[in-house]
């Protein structure tokens, strides 16, 4: 038998040196030309996409039918962007890109594409089982794909003058459906389409958006996402703090009382009392109390409130009456008991001096 002829006397013999070919490299050339030329091809084998939904950089899964395939044989996958062996029984020729698997009860096995990529589609792939083969090609246009909006992400995000400034560029497809969760509300935002490659399924969009903040909390979460055929994406998820860099200002009127007035100048004394309520969600608030005076601003207070010393105070407080309650009644309960078991020795005592005293008056 010579190899670079094709001399082979059964296709046991060919598929016995086809593995040892396989293995050890020896005429791999000449082999796999003999090999292909042996193959025929029926109309019952045949291999579909597994996979429902392919997503771009996730594992993509070819199934073939097995049908005609005997339990010896060797079942293998040829193809792919090197038009080459991938895969037959427990060999791979890139186990970090291909795994054939397959279970040996069925006559069905499997291809998986590892890590699936636009180099993986318009090319030709082939299932093969003994002497059996099928052909075809796996075209992008015919498959339902997705390519995530996470894989090629650029993000800007500026929170300034009580807005939420947020821009994103992304690679995407199909065009998804995308939306900004912010306090409980959910808001949809519109992307535009800078460009869309030609060829393959894939967008360029840009997202741009202005929130504006609500600073009644300190601290509020803002998330973003898209919504792909039915997968969602999340783009965005950050915990906004309101209170860093920002002082909420609040003015309130404050009324005056006249106290005296001057006679024969411009003059009045005045009386202002206000009682403040204090908010105790930050340790530090600024006060400032103002007059306005015609168009001017006379500045009567400004001061800084250090509202966790006062926060401390009170728990320390109340800690303390509480150590106090509970040590009065830990002394109460020990009384109570001592008292019980006084009353109990008294009693005994007695009942021991009755009993001597009727015993005395007997023997007497």
């Amino acid at each position: 038998m010579h190899f670079a002829n094709c001399w082979v006397s059964t296709k046991k013999d060919l598929e016995v040196r086809y593995l040892h070919v396989v293995r050890f490299g020896q005429q791999q050339l000449s082999i796999k030309t003999c090999w292909r030329k042996t193959l025929q091809t029926t109309e019952q084998l045949r291999w579909d996409i597994k996979t429902t939904t392919v997503i771009y950089g996730h594992d993509a899964t070819l199934s073939c039918n097995g049908i005609g395939c005997k339990p010896i044989s060797i079942r293998k996958w040829i193809g792919g962007p090197t038009s080459d062996v991938l895969c037959f029984n427990n060999y791979s020729s890139n186990p970090a890109k291909y795994q054939l698997m397959y279970n040996e009860t069925k006559p069905s096995f499997d291809l998986m594409i590892k890590s699936f990529n636009f180099t993986d589609t318009n090319c030709t792939y082939t299932c093969a089982c003994g002497f059996f083969q099928y052909t075809h090609m796996l075209n992008l246009n015919e498959i339902d794909f997705v390519y995530p909006p996470d894989k090629d992400l650029n993000s800007k995000i500026k929170q300034e003058d009580g807005k939420l400034h947020i821009d994103m560029s992304m690679k995407v497809y199909p065009l998804p459906n995308c939306t900004i969760v912010y306090k409980k509300t959910v808001l949809p935002v519109e992307t535009i389409i800078v460009k869309e490659e030609v060829g393959i399924k894939l967008y360029e969009l840009k997202l741009e958006y202005t929130l504006s903040l609500d600073y009644t909390n300190c601290r509020e979460n803002v998330s973003i996402s898209c919504k792909v055929r039915s997968f969602e994406f999340p783009l965005l998820q950050q915990e906004l703090d309101l209170c860093k860099g920002n002082k909420s200002k609040t003015v309130l009127p404050v009324e005056t009382i006249i106290v005296k007035e001057e006679v024969g100048i411009k003059l009045y004394e005045l009386k202002l009392e206000y009682t403040l309520s204090l908010d105790y969600t930050n340790c530090r608030e600024n006060v400032s109390i103002s007059c306005k005076v015609r168009s001017f601003e006379f500045p009567l207070l400004q001061q800084e409130l250090d509202l966790c010393k006062d926060a401390k105070l009170y728990t320390f407080i109340w800690i303390l009456l509480g150590v106090v309650c509970g040590s009065l009644i830990l002394l109460l309960v020990i009384n109570v008991k001592r008292r019980r078991k006084r009353g109990q020795e008294t009693k005994r005592k007695r009942r021991e001096q009755n009993t001597e005293q009727r015993l005395m008056s007997v023997l007497r």
